[in-house]
């Protein structure tokens, strides 16, 4: 019994330190003594800068509030989709703290069309390797997919990384699901994908983070597999806003749903946070998704 409260204590003592250090709420770093293997790592939908509703264009409305909320918030690791190559650019102007990982979805690089975007600090993490996938019947930009996906594109792009400061080496994997609104059948093959490079990339026990927009609620069936196989920050995390916060705002053009996520193997989740803060930035929407995050301790 003792030894039982006393790890309790302790978790509590981590937990309190960590939320001190690295504000859930979305605040950025204070002045505290962070612990060297606590990452916050980050998921985000940027809204592609293309077509945007009126009221929502990237230069003059949102790229300002975008860079604001990076800064204030502070994220280790930022898995991104649907970032156009102008908004690469913008980013890498305005952050230069963090390195990139991305590749154009219709893999024609001098195209200006959507990406998926891994950000990391280049002063805590090392690159040792990085690819990606299409959800396709082979795994190429070219390949078959199914059904209702047949004439849409969507990709994963997945990093290995060494933590700097300790040393310790981990997947993070930016992915984009086909959405079962849209394309029905398509995401139990996207589910699959990625725990099958998951699985040939990090084996049984690496360390994984796997982020994105997956387009499926927590409950729904479709997702079985990855919460079969991986942990679930929302989920998990001792301080959370919980599985059914809702993640896609659609602009507040209806309720929205939880359809952004952070799954993660081999390390502590501690919080985990939507940064749905309608004025913190200074435009009510940033994206047509929030971005959520959380800390882990690896």
């Amino acid at each position: 019994m003792k030894a039982v409260s006393a790890l309790a204590l302790s978790a509590a003592l981590l937990l309190g330190l960590a939320s001190c250090a690295r504000k859930p709420a979305g605040g950025g770093e204070s002045g505290d003594e962070l612990p060297s293997n606590l990452i916050r790592v980050m998921t985000f939908n940027i809204m592609q800068s293309s077509g945007e509703p009126e009221g929502h264009e990237w230069a003059s409305v949102r790229k300002g509030p975008c860079i604001a909320m990076f800064k204030d918030v502070a994220p280790d690791i930022v898995c991104i989709q649907e970032a156009r190559k102008l908004q690469c650019s913008d980013l890498y102007s305005a952050l230069p703290e963090y390195s990139q990982i991305k590749h154009p979805l219709d893999n024609i690089e001098s195209n200006g069309g959507q990406r998926n975007l891994i950000l990391y600090k280049s002063s805590k993490f090392e690159l040792l390797s990085w690819d990606k996938f299409w959800f396709s019947e082979d795994g190429t930009a070219s390949g078959p997919r199914w059904g209702d996906a047949a004439t849409t594109q969507r990709l994963t792009v997945f990093a290995r990384l060494r933590h700097k400061p300790t040393g310790s080496e981990f997947w993070v994997y930016d992915a984009h699901f086909f959405d079962k609104c849209n394309y029905g059948t398509t995401p139990p093959h996207c589910v699959s994908m990625c725990l099958e490079s998951i699985d040939a990339q990090a084996g049984p026990d690496g360390t994984v983070f796997l982020c994105g927009g997956f387009g499926l609620r927590p409950g729904d069936a479709v997702m079985r597999p990855l919460f079969n196989s991986l942990g679930h920050a929302a989920t998990e995390a001792p301080e959370s806003d919980g599985a059914p916060a809702v993640t896609y705002n659609a602009l507040g053009e209806n309720q929205g749903a939880a359809l952004d996520h952070i799954f993660f193997r081999g390390s502590e989740p501690l919080s985990y946070k939507v940064a749905d803060s309608p004025s913190a930035y200074g435009t009510r929407w940033i994206s047509d998704h929030y971005p959520v995050y959380a800390d882990f301790l690896l």
